[in-house]
This record gives C-alpha cells, structure tokens and sequence, in this order.
C-alpha cells in the first residue's frame, strides 16, 4: 500500500481509493484539492455517472457534505481482496477540464494534422490535403459551417507538424 499511495501522489489527476459501501480509504492531493468542501479519508462519497462525456472521458456527479461537484474521469474496479479498496476514481474536475480544452485551443500552441480526430476515409483525404497545402506557398479558402473546425484546419495548415 506504501508504494501505491508514492505512486498516487505523484499523479496530476485526482485519485480516489474507494471500498463498496463509497467510503474513502485513500486520496492524492489533487483529489483534495478538486473536491473543496468534500471530506475525503474515511468518509464515505456517493460516485455517479451522469451519462456525458467529454473529450472521451465520461462525467460523474461526486456528492458528499449536501456537495455535489461535476468531475470527468474513470472508475477501475479492482478485484484483489488484499487491495483494502474495491474502486479506483481518475479524475479531474470541471475546471481542469475546461482549462485542457482551452490549451487544446490556444493559437500560441504547435497545431499538427495528429490534432484531428477521426479515421473515416474523408478525414484521411483532408489529412492528405493538409500536409500537401503546408508545403506549398498557395493561398487557401476553408469554408464550411460554424463550429465545423475551419480554424483548427487553418492553424495546422500554418503550423504543420506532421
């Protein structure tokens, strides 16, 4: 347990060792202090999916203390009786969040086709296109509906890195 909890207090995102009943047996700092307010060791917390996801992480409602703070993270269940705990809880809050989405979008930040997400073969096709305009010294039009991604293709196109 000594080098699990080593182990968790190094990790950025809030880490919560949780028993079945919900109670606490272990937590980061991080986790402390993403949940102000929510008494943590040896309290218990009631953990729920609320079906969202963002940025392939899905949302959770962490309610104690008449609290309740949005997170978005992971549940591993563990299976080993000597764990203590029965739940492992990855996690970063509301804010953290909002703040790696802001950083995803930020104009000063290196922009690369890896930036893209998607697989299907249109996706390859502007993928393609992208790497071969970045290499040219041709002016281009991007057009498309609001919020389609124009300005992420264009600061690739500029920033290229493959």
């Amino acid at each position: 347990m000594d080098v699990l909890n080593e182990v968790i207090s190094h990790v950025a995102e809030g880490v919560l060792l949780l028993r079945q009943d919900g109670r606490v047996q272990g937590a980061n700092t991080s986790a402390v202090n993403q949940l102000p307010g929510i008494e943590l060791l040896g309290h218990t917390v009631t953990i729920k999916e609320t079906g969202d996801t963002i940025l392939d992480q899905k949302e959770y409602a962490i309610s104690a203390n008449d609290q309740t703070i949005v997170c978005y993270g992971e549940m591993i269940t563990i299976d080993s009786p000597l764990a203590g705990y029965d739940h492992i809880f990855l996690f970063n809050n509301l804010k953290n969040v909002k703040s790696s989405i802001y950083q995803l979008t930020n104009l000063d930040q290196e922009q690369g086709v890896s930036q893209i997400i998607g697989q299907a073969d249109n996706m390859r096709q502007l993928k393609k296109q992208i790497r071969k305009v970045a290499d040219s010294s041709s002016t281009v039009l991007i057009t498309g509906e609001s919020g389609v991604g124009k300005g992420l293709i264009a600061r690739v196109i500029v920033h290229v890195v493959c």
